[in-house]
């Protein structure tokens, strides 16, 4: 639009098609290149991402790239060539009806030109100071919306799947009549349920496409992994629900309903409404220590003061316990005979399990000979602890040896740092509202000022979405201000002054004010992915700033007076600047209003371009041009100072100073 618009200019103030195309291409090539370089740039931060998003982000990041350096290909190789053999530039006129739409187009922006960007553009140069207050008070709105809460945050966009798990489980052992008959409960309560929100939400359309329903599964310490094993205790249903596109309510709103509807299930371990999400457990914290009596009881502290804050839901730590066991424990008489639980097992086993006594050879077989009780003597506990067992040639009973206990035991164990472990998860109860980094940093302060103070060997460390944020967030604070330096480099060459290229450096951190209230606008919460579509923006905003400014000076070295220089750069850029921004913003418009699942990940970013863009358009026409006007202000005072002399508006600017070097 940049290249094709000032040729176009060019073209309106007399000059021929073929040196209109190759001087208006020209004259914005630098900036143009520079732009689209820094743009380069700035996403190949994308390729230098540690944690979960630096799997997803280098991706586009080459898509980025590649379709950045054939743009730049296409516009100044193959863009001019087409305007330059062009109708318009030709003389012929399109076809009535679009030869309406093309003026009533040119009529509107021109009238928007002159009867109100133009006079606003002048107050901006008269009184800049007012303008770049408006803005900085814009933003210091913005940052105080989002510390109050107005505008939400989170650390991954809340992607909310088309399916609910719902997960059920007994104490292990427990019968698969008791688990069939809950399950089969819950069932009918969620479709019972279903059928009321589905007539106050979906015009009686069921939200519930499908349920599959299992019962048993593979016995697991961490997961869920259907196989061959079966535990009758678990069970769970799998709620499919009809596309998002096709319903007015979210799969939270609709789990927080079933759950509420299926309430307590008596003597069930764990009842858990699980929604599919690519990024894990929004809450994740993992307790560690030597003493293994304190870390479970600090464990159970912890669960239950997650569990009374009421902002979380599926709480469940990794200390899952399995079925029943045995548990021998060694008496005094068998201390004083020296005995080991290893040769007492042994004996047991033999017993129980049997022992090879001998092999004969039948012909061509071996055959093995075992020795083991009679199954009507090993199918209880009162067989084990009446077993006789030989010891040192004396035959003494179970019972008298070892203590003998049924007891539950943890299906696994976990070390972290070489000290055994408890990771605790849970899920957002409303994650369109709460924050999982404010809920983590009042866990972890409840951890630092009660459960180590009273457990002192207890130490902690977040895991899952924080830690992965944490680690992408250490990967930028190194990349992030070489990729920095390198753009501040490329447009200080462009521009060889320093005062200019903070001047297009300082417009980033406002874009933030359309990005955040575009969140707000959407009711979307600000997240790593929302960060990462300001990069796209840094690109837009540097590209407007750098041909601004390019322009600016070009104005100046024509003998132009300051201030004229700088109303004419703006009304000559006002055109190509809206342009870019009403089809950048009509482009992602579609993006942004999709509700289609696959879509969810990309339109946090697509607000924050557009919304953001809405911003850097104003900055790009307003700002700038105040800011310019005090940085001008900022040379006189610095020639006063330092030389004695007060030169001029025009004198003070490096344009004009650079013009006795090309004399040169």
């Amino acid at each position: 639009i940049i290249i094709a618009e000032n040729i176009y200019q060019r073209y309106e103030q007399g000059e021929d098609r073929i040196s209109a195309a190759i001087n208006g291409t020209l004259e914005v090539l630098p900036a143009v290149f520079s732009a689209i370089l820094t743009t380069i740039v700035a996403f190949s931060l994308f390729f230098m991402l540690d944690g979960m998003l630096g799997d997803f982000f280098p991706e586009m990041g080459f898509v980025v790239i590649g379709t950045l350096i054939f743009s730049l290909i296409e516009g100044v190789i193959i863009l001019p060539t087409h305007i330059a053999h062009s109708k318009a530039l030709k003389g012929i006129q399109p076809p009535s009806r679009l030869k309406r739409i093309i003026d009533k187009t040119t009529s509107i922006l021109e009238s928007l030109k002159i009867k109100y960007y133009a006079p606003l553009l002048r107050y901006t140069i008269k009184n800049p100071f007012t303008i770049i207050l408006i803005f900085i008070c814009s933003l210091a709105i913005t940052v105080s919306a989002m510390s109050a809460g107005l505008i939400k945050s989170t650390v991954f966009p809340n992607i909310e799947g088309e399916s609910i798990i719902v997960n059920l489980k007994f104490e292990a052992g427990s019968s698969e009549e008791k688990t069939k008959k809950w399950i089969n409960y819950i069932e009918n309560k969620i479709i019972q349920k279903n059928n009321e929100i589905s007539k106050e939400f979906n015009d009686g359309n069921s939200l519930v496409k499908a349920i599959e329903k299992t019962i048993g599964n593979t016995q697991a310490a961490d997961q869920w992994t259907m196989s061959t094993a079966q535990s009758s205790e678990k069970s769970y249903l799998n709620i499919i629900l009809i596309p998002s596109e096709e319903r007015s309510i979210g799969t939270s709103e609709i789990t927080n309903f079933l759950k509420e509807a299926v309430g307590e299930i008596p003597g069930a371990e764990s009842l858990t409404f699980d929604i599919e999400s690519p990024f894990g457990k929004a809450i994740s914290i993992a307790l560690y220590s030597e003493n293994n009596n304190e870390l479970l009881s600090a464990t159970k502290i912890l669960k239950d003061y997650m569990i009374n804050l009421n902002m979380m839901k599926n709480i469940e730590s990794s200390d899952q316990k399995g079925l029943k066991e045995i548990k021998l424990k060694l008496k005094n008489k068998a201390y004083q005979m020296n005995l080991s639980t290893a040769q007492i097992l042994n004996e047991i086993r033999n017993g129980f399990y049997g022992f090879e006594s001998q092999r004969l050879q039948i012909g061509t077989d071996e055959v093995k000979i075992w020795i083991r009780y009679d199954k009507e003597d090993r199918n209880s506990i009162y067989d084990l602890e009446n077993m006789r067992i030989n010891i040192m040639d004396n035959n003494y009973l179970v019972s008298d040896l070892v203590d003998i206990k049924i007891e539950r035991d943890l299906l696994s164990i976990d070390h972290l740092n070489g000290k055994r472990s408890v990771q605790i998860d849970a899920d957002l109860l409303n994650p369109k509202l709460d924050n999982p980094i404010t809920i983590t940093a009042n866990i972890e302060e409840y951890i630092n000022s009660n459960i180590k103070s009273i457990y002192p060997s207890i130490k902690h460390s977040v895991e899952g979405q924080i830690r992965s944020q944490a680690e992408t967030g250490k990967s930028l604070g190194f990349s992030g201000p070489i990729v920095l330096i390198l753009m501040l480099t490329i447009i200080l060459f462009t521009f060889r002054s320093l005062l200019q290229t903070f001047a297009v450096f300082i417009l980033i951190p406002f874009g933030f004010i359309g990005v955040g209230w575009g969140h707000f606008i959407h009711d979307f919460q600000l997240s790593m992915f929302s960060y990462f579509g300001m990069i796209a923006l840094i690109g837009i905003l540097v590209n407007d700033s750098l041909v601004f400014i390019s322009k600016f000076n070009k104005n100046l070295k024509e003998g132009l007076k300051f201030e004229e220089a700088l109303t004419q750069t703006g009304l000559s850029r006002f055109r190509p600047i809206i342009l870019t921004s009403i089809t950048t913003v009509a482009g992602l418009a579609p993006l942004i209003f999709e509700k289609e699942l696959q879509a969810q990940f990309l339109i946090p970013m697509a607000i924050a371009i557009a919304y953001g863009l809405i911003l850097a358009t104003l900055l790009t026409l307003l700002f700038l041009p105040a800011f310019l006007k005090i940085t001008n202000r900022i040379r006189f005072t610095k020639e006063w100072i330092f030389s004695g002399k007060e030169l001029s508006e025009e004198d003070r600017e490096p344009a004009i100073k650079e013009m006795e070097y090309e004399k040169i």
